[in-house]
């Protein structure tokens, strides 16, 4: 799974060209770990070793808004802290306000929601990807802890909790766990014909 993009010369580009993706991911799942315990950064140390004449006055700014502890929410410190943690990771950011791939990447870090991901995607960034599931007999571990595409699935044992299952390996590990974890105990499933008989007689009262 990647995403390609089409640069202003119509050229196939990868996303590493512009992003250092594993560092990105690394610093994401860094930031998660202190929301989930609801730690309060030390922006004042984040940007220091970085050069920071490439980014104009957006990062400067950003310094400013997360120093601002007290005039933020915590969701607002948090994802302000988070851009300014993953500029670092940005190959040409002198390129930040002017590249469609760039913005479209910042519109989708400082405001994470379905329009601003379809955005990023709909401006000639194309997201490629393969997906298959894997059968015990063919099982690869090696690919499954580089499975980039996963259900999210509310724990059984936990519904305030979400469990990231990597999609090639649902069926063979988890999906029988989890059916067996929600299964209704004492009670047998409907025949095929009643249900389809309570399907039409819901039917007939559309529209009435």
């Amino acid at each position: 799974c990647s995403i390609i993009v089409i640069n202003d010369k119509n050229e196939f580009e990868s996303i590493e060209n512009y992003f250092d993706i594993t560092g990105i991911m690394k610093w994401s799942n860094k930031v998660w770990d202190m929301v989930q315990k609801r730690e309060i950064p030390k922006p004042t140390n984040l940007l220091k070793g970085i050069d920071l004449s490439g980014f104009g006055k957006i990062v400067s700014k950003i310094g400013d808004i997360v120093d601002d502890m007290t005039s933020l929410g915590y969701r607002q410190i948090m994802k302000a802290y988070y851009f300014a943690g993953v500029a670092r990771y940005i190959k040409h950011p002198e390129k930040i306000l002017t590249n469609k791939t760039y913005r479209g990447f910042a519109r989708l870090i400082m405001n994470p929601n379905f329009n601003s991901a379809a955005n990023f995607l709909h401006t000639r960034n194309l997201l490629i990807s393969s997906m298959h599931f894997q059968d015990a007999y063919n099982f690869d571990l090696d690919r499954v802890c580089k499975c980039l595409v996963h259900y999210g699935v509310i724990d059984p044992d936990d519904s305030t909790k979400v469990l990231e299952v990597p999609f090639c390996s649902m069926n063979t590990l988890h999906r029988p766990v989890i059916e067996r974890k929600l299964a209704i105990v004492g009670k047998s499933a409907k025949n095929p014909e009643v249900i389809q008989a309570e399907i039409e007689e819901l039917l007939k009262t559309v529209g009435k």
